[in-house]
């Protein structure tokens, strides 16, 4: 019996790109000496010639549950499931993105409690020819944002607000220490967040977050420079989006697409 996919469509037209999206796989990320285990939304697919009909779908769902599901993988690791995909589907061609959470244990600055840092990984991969040929990993964090302009015209304290902010790596970065590129973003900020804060932690806090005031524009070219000094096999973009305090708006700010 003949497949369908495998019919000459006559209309002259690439597609880009035909694939799954929102499919979830839950697996253990390892990462230097840690295990993070995650759930991950996967979206994954490949391009078509303009001669080839269609995708065979069902086959990416079968490498992504084979090569993934409840398995332990590293970033190496699941760069070869890409290829896997290119291998299997038949088209020469792939790519997986992958969008998931994880945390982070640290101690917190003064009482020495045990604590969790929430990270939010974006992980992208395209494979030609059994090749990867473009990858990227962006990296999550949350900070505390003061403000130097309300600390400079105020009479009493300085309105402040929580972030997300984040740096996207390009390049060869299967190697690198999540948490050590985490801490280095969250440092950016005026001050790190914690999920245990007590009053000594807090105190601290804020008057660490006082004594580092930054614009938006600061902590993503601080961040930049941050990461820049640990990741030197690619380029790194940054961005942050601030939850304003005193605003009805937000605020975001974003480096060059690459520096």
């Amino acid at each position: 019996m003949s497949d369908i996919h495998d019919t000459k469509d006559l209309r002259n037209i690439k597609i880009n790109n035909v694939g799954i999206c929102d499919y979830k796989v839950s697996f253990t990320l390892k990462n230097k000496k840690e295990k993070y285990i995650t759930i991950a939304t996967v979206k994954s697919g490949v391009s078509l010639d303009k001669d080839t009909k269609g995708a065979h779908l069902s086959r990416i769902v079968q490498v992504i549950d084979k090569e993934m599901t409840n398995k332990e993988l590293t970033l190496t690791d699941i760069s070869k499931v890409c290829k896997k995909l290119s291998s299997e589907v038949g088209v020469d061609n792939a790519n997986i993105s992958l969008v998931f959470e994880t945390v982070f244990n640290v101690m917190t600055p003064k009482s020495n409690n045990l604590t969790n840092l929430f990270a939010k990984i974006e992980l992208y991969y395209r494979c030609e020819k059994n090749n990867i040929t473009d990858s990227h990993i962006k990296i999550t964090a949350n900070g505390a944002m003061l403000c130097p302009n309300s600390k400079a015209k105020s009479r009493y304290g300085a309105h402040s607000q929580k972030c997300d902010i984040s740096a996207t790596l390009y390049g060869d970065f299967n190697n690198i220490d999540l948490k050590k590129i985490y801490l280095a973003i969250a440092n950016s900020t005026s001050a790190p967040v914690f999920g245990v804060v007590r009053s000594a932690d807090e105190v601290y806090m804020t008057e660490l977050a006082y004594d580092n005031p930054k614009f938006s524009e600061d902590a993503v070219r601080d961040t930049l420079i941050a990461v820049k000094k640990i990741y030197k096999n690619g380029d790194v973009a940054a961005e942050l989006v601030n939850y304003e305090s005193i605003h009805q708006h937000n605020v975001f700010c974003e480096s060059d697409t690459k520096c």
